[in-house]
């Protein structure tokens, strides 16, 4: 039997999360997207549990992988979907940075290479309220110990995004999913499940590729698009969201297998996650 863990929660002044292969700059999606939203519950399993920051493998020809702790529930992974309550603003900053620690010997001696310039992108949702649901199959429980600790690794996720990116969880919960199909939904899906509704769309790594937990070239992780419910403003800079009092989000298409469970109702079905495709990007 599948099992969600659900999580209500307000942002601090919003969130940052950039594509891989961008450290020091760079723009940040438009919605934290599923790998994140993963990240997101593992740090708060981390929490519970006393998981460790890293998982290391051993890989081929005597190579070591270093992984996310969050690659172990993004195996188990069968569902993702959230939704911001409130404008989404992009937004760059400009961060002055020091280059010393990637310097060659010669220029460390020049003062002149020690500091460097980024534009950095944020989202900006001051105090918006986001709710989120990932679906996993029963074999997450082997590994947290229980629907308990399941509960407890949402209500302990205290950022989604960056290390600044912090929000306060209002509500958690956890328990059984039903497999379905079809649906409406609130909440972000593959855009290849969504039969209409009004949306935009973000390309996001797939959150069941490892290379998506590890150091590897972003040009080699399987990619995914989602139609996230809302618009666009006319300056595409504002994602303006759904109505929260009576949410016209997406119609899943029939044949589209989602899930269904007692996380609040107006979120509607949380669309299934296509098959990864081995042999590159999706």
């Amino acid at each position: 039997m599948p099992v969600y863990a659900y999580a209500r929660l307000v942002f601090s002044w919003g969130f940052s999360v950039r594509p891989p292969g961008l450290s020091a700059g760079g723009p940040s999606f438009q919605v934290p997207p599923p790998s994140t939203l993963v990240g997101a519950l593992a740090a708060g399993a981390a929490r519970v549990l006393g998981w460790s920051e890293h998982l290391v493998r051993a890989g081929g020809r005597r190579q070591v992988q270093v992984y996310s702790p969050a690659y172990l529930l993004a195996r188990h992974l069968l569902a993702a979907g959230a939704v911001v309550w409130g404008p989404v603003v992009l937004h760059r900053d400009v961060v002055r940075y020091s280059t010393l620690p990637y310097q060659s010997a010669g220029n460390i001696k020049d003062p002149a290479q020690w500091f460097g310039a980024q534009n950095y992108g944020l989202s900006m949702a001051a105090g918006a309220e986001a709710e989120l649901v990932l679906v996993f199959d029963d074999g997450v429980l082997d590994l947290l110990g229980g629907p308990g600790a399941l509960r407890a690794a949402a209500a302990s996720i205290h950022r989604l995004g960056t290390k600044e990116s912090l929000v306060s969880v209002v509500e958690a919960g956890a328990g059984e999913a039903r497999e379905g199909s079809g649906g409406e939904t609130c909440l972000y899906a593959p855009e290849d499940s969504v039969e209409e509704g009004e949306y935009y769309t973000v390309t996001v790594w797939h959150p069941k590729a490892p290379e998506a937990y590890t150091r590897s070239s972003p040009f080699a992780i399987p990619l995914l698009t989602l139609a996230v419910p809302g618009r666009v403003s006319v300056s595409k800079s504002v994602y303006l969201p759904p109505d929260p009092s009576g949410c016209e989000g997406l119609l899943l298409r029939d044949d589209a297998p989602a899930y269904t469970g007692d996380w609040p109702g107006r979120l509607g079905a949380v669309a299934a996650l296509p098959p990864l495709k081995a042999g590159g990007r999706r």
